[in-house]
């Protein structure tokens, strides 16, 4: 793929990409069977990056670093079933929309952590805990879940003997 720009950046200038889905060659294989392409996603505020060759850790952090000079981050949520992939939910599809122009074909690190950026579908990311894999960046730092030190239910309080445990038969055995 040809690439232009400066630095650590790098643009993908599209003039490689047929070359490069023809296997390098000038003529498409004719032995490989042709996948049905989805029509490209509509615009949204939630993008889906894809971390190709995925050589360092990415979290969160990452994620919100390369991602908040192109608009407010509200949530993000990164997960490894299938390599690496992350969504990036912004404050509004403008600001996920230059996310995507500036970042998809763009190197993480130098030579690897590659990002494909496509629109996503969801029109929200559900956050349960703040930690590597996700964040929500809409929620103050002092507003903390509830922890529960104490049990649900107290001891109960028989009177007059000790109740059996539960499920515990000391009879004939049969």
């Amino acid at each position: 793929m040809a690439y232009n720009g400066s630095g650590g950046k790098r643009l993908c200038t599209g003039t490689d990409l047929d070359v490069e889905r023809s296997n390098g060659n000038n003529y498409m294989s004719q032995g490989e069977p042709r996948r049905k392409r989805e029509p490209p996603a509509r615009p949204n505020h939630i993008l889906l990056y894809t971390i190709i060759n995925p050589a360092y850790p990415i979290t969160v952090d990452v994620i919100h670093t390369i991602s908040t000079p192109h608009g407010q981050v509200q949530r993000i949520v990164v997960f490894k079933k299938n390599g690496v992939q992350a969504m990036v939910e912004f404050e509004c599809v403008e600001s996920a929309t230059r996310a995507k122009e500036a970042l998809h074909g763009c190197d993480i690190y130098s030579g690897c952590c590659t990002l494909k950026i496509e629109f996503a579908k969801p029109e929200r990311l559900n956050v349960f805990k703040n930690d590597q894999d996700s964040w929500d960046y809409t929620l103050s730092e002092d507003v903390q879940p509830v922890q529960r030190s104490a049990p649900l239910l107290q001891s109960p309080q028989y009177t007059g003997g000790r109740p059996q445990p539960y499920n515990m038969d000391f009879g004939s055995g049969g």
